[in-house]
């Protein structure tokens, strides 16, 4: 303000409706041009000052942001680890459990042959070996698999299949077990057009692993049934047997990995289903497993990925 006003309540007003100044006449323009060129001066100084508070606060959001996404990218590697570890740990016990039987049934009978035996114990010590060869060739492909699944090194493919054709495929590449128990398969396909989204051979691999453990399980001459179906859009495949069922108590261990509702004949720990396991889950889908009301084990396997015509 410029005004010959000087009392008090004159200055104090002009205050109080926004002056920034207050010069008194009689002025020196020198004087009021310097306190302009002052008060101009703080102007720029304290928009400069907006500015740099704005451009800090948004690089303090920038780099909080990117600590957020580091914090976040460090535990994902860290759980990454842990999955390593627990997969090396898996693998380790996995050996320690299953590659002792197959080793011993084949340096005994080496050792065996070393010595002077008859063209009958010869054909003997070869059975064995061969069974021992081939029990350890299914425990390597196992352990190769169980170790891909659990570290996801691999993308697992998104192929189209059709599902009734792929069981078909199974029961013709396992059909001497059943031929070798007498066992009869029941099938009752309700689906007239299904697509599953996957990889085929590791489908194959989950249902042969099921149906290994319902041959094991069920009495010679008894029945197997293979229910597909549609459920709220998911594609099930169901695998029931007339064995004993899961035992009481094991049903909520049943995946984990040398756990079995009994030993198998062999003294197999049970690796079929927790592969089971991770294939579906590998492919999205899921696994439900129960007694049958009227005895027998029951394996529903789940394919959320489908397509139902």
């Amino acid at each position: 303000f410029l005004s010959a006003d000087t009392d008090r309540e004159s200055i104090l007003k002009g205050f109080e409706f926004g002056a920034q100044d207050f010069v008194t006449k009689p002025f020196d323009s020198r004087e009021l041009l310097a306190r302009v060129r002052t008060h101009l001066a703080l102007k720029d100084s304290l928009e400069k000052l907006k500015k740099f508070n704005k451009s800090l606060e948004e690089k303090i959001i920038e780099r909080t942001q990117q600590l957020q996404e580091a914090n976040v990218k460090l535990e994902a590697l860290n759980l990454r680890l842990i999955d390593l570890d627990k997969a090396k740990a898996d693998f380790l016990n996995l050996i320690s459990h299953q590659i002792r039987t197959p080793l011993n049934g084949i340096l005994g009978p080496l050792e065996l042959l070393k010595e002077p035996v008859s063209a009958s114990e010869i054909s003997e010590l070869v059975e064995i070996l061969d069974m021992s060869v081939k029990r350890l060739e299914r425990f390597s492909l196992n352990a190769l698999l169980i170790t891909r699944l659990k570290i996801k090194q691999f993308e697992i493919r998104k192929d189209k299949i059709h599902l009734s054709n792929l069981i078909n495929e199974v029961l013709n590449e396992e059909k001497e077990k059943f031929q070798a128990r007498s066992i009869q398969v029941k099938r009752n396909d309700e689906i007239t057009l299904g697509l599953i989204s996957g990889e085929a051979e590791l489908i194959k691999k989950c249902i042969s692993n099921i149906l290994d453990n319902a041959v094991r399980f069920s009495p010679k001459n008894s029945t197997i049934e293979i229910n597909t179906y549609v459920e709220e859009q998911i594609i099930i495949c169901e695998i029931k047997d007339n064995g004993k069922g899961f035992v009481t108590g094991t049903v909520d261990h049943i995946f984990e990995l040398f756990t079995t509702g009994d030993e198998y004949k062999d003294n197999c720990i049970g690796i079929g289903l927790p592969i089971a396991k991770m294939i579906m889950e590998g492919h999205g889908g899921s696994i439900i497993v129960g007694n049958n009301p009227a005895g027998g084990a029951s394996v529903k396997l789940l394919f959320q990925n489908s397509v139902v015509d």
